[in-house]
């Protein structure tokens, strides 16, 4: 058996390590949470859990719904996952609404990881309606309506990496898993594929997408 090799990563500083300075900086970079101290340390521990450093915005945490919601991107999991006995990514595969394959329904990938026995495989399904953004008009929002296949295969590929290295990602979400400020996720609405992909509603408020911050430079 062929294991990958370990590739190793300089882990964050705990919170209880840090200093004034640096906790102020990290409250700086998660500017906006509403994060209380507790949570604060929470992130920090999860990121040492990780090798993924909140100073370096590589994770962060949010208050979703009244809970406390640490999140990466999905370049932090797959970062996770090659320090740590990652075997392949398949590529995704999709299920269909319309012939002309334009919306996925589903998405299905699978993770390998190499374990005690072997190779592991974990296989994550997800569904379409379940994470589609669509504005109050029912229509599809931002990416979601332009790049659907990208942002549903982000999803899936999040989840499947949480299944195959639960040790280290478990709790931990790809930001795209949430919505956004001010935007409504719902049942998809019955109604046909050129409805959904047309132009959404003029509402400046709920088509904004700001750049994902997390995990661009993870090791």
């Amino acid at each position: 058996m062929t294991e990958a090799l370990a590739i190793p990563t300089p882990a964050p500083l705990a919170y209880s390590e840090m200093s004034d300075e640096q906790r102020l900086m990290l409250k700086q970079v998660c500017a906006g949470t509403n994060l209380n101290d507790q949570q604060f340390a929470l992130l920090c521990e999860v990121g040492k859990r990780t090798g993924l450093d909140p100073l370096r915005r590589q994770i962060y945490g949010l208050i979703f719904q009244g809970r406390f919601v640490v999140m990466t991107g999905i370049d932090g999991f797959r970062a996770v996952a090659r320090r740590n006995g990652l075997a392949g990514i398949e590529a995704p595969r999709f299920d269909y609404v319309d012939e002309q394959k334009r919306i996925p329904s589903a998405c299905e990938i699978t993770v390998h990881r190499w374990g005690r026995g072997g190779k592991e495989s974990y296989t994550a399904r997800c569904l379409f309606r379940e994470f589609a953004r669509f504005g109050r008009d029912g229509k599809l929002m931002g990416p979601w309506q332009t790049s659907p296949h990208h942002m549903l295969a982000k999803c899936t590929e999040a989840l499947a990496h949480r299944m195959a290295f639960t040790e280290w990602m478990g709790g931990v979400y790809e930001r795209d898993e949430f919505p956004r400020e001010h935007v409504v996720r719902q049942q998809q609405p019955a109604t046909t594929v050129d409805e959904l992909i047309s132009e959404p509603a003029d509402e400046p408020a709920e088509v904004i997408y700001d750049d994902d911050p997390t995990a661009k430079d993870a090791p």
